[in-house]
């Protein structure tokens, strides 16, 4: 009965590490994407959750969300846009890292805000250049 369960941690480990190197795969590769699908799933659980709207209207709410999003971001405008509000976004998320890291160091905060500002917009700018490319 053992070697049964080992197995099965084995698998839900392997399936884990599998989804996870996805998630990272598509991050890099094609973040337009990424931040649709996040966006969309996000949007459909506040929708459901917060709002308190039916489940088959949230999920039309996160689908019409992906599918808006990734369409914006197909565009001009809307890749310069939506890819630069992005972008600022993740920046912020990198300057929260920082100032925990460096004791609330404002420098290095608003430092660390712009190079991860730029590093995610060359990851948009990645992401474009395969689609259009």
């Amino acid at each position: 009965m053992g070697m049964i369960v080992m197995l099965g941690v084995e698998v839900i480990i392997g399936v884990a590490i599998g989804l996870i190197l996805t998630v990272i795969g598509l991050f890099v590769k094609d973040i337009c994407l990424f931040e649709s699908l996040a966006s969309g799933i996000i949007l459909g659980v506040v929708a459901h959750k917060l709002w308190q709207l039916s489940p088959l209207i949230a999920l039309g709410i996160g689908i019409a969300a992906i599918v808006v999003l990734y369409f914006l971001q197909n565009t001009s405008i809307g890749f310069w846009l939506v890819g630069g509000v992005y972008s600022v976004a993740w920046g912020f998320v990198v300057a929260l890292f920082v100032f925990d890291a460096t004791g609330k160091n404002m420098t290095s905060t608003y430092i660390g805000w712009a190079i991860g500002a730029a590093a995610f917009f060359g990851l948009h700018l990645f992401a474009r250049s395969r689609q259009h490319g």
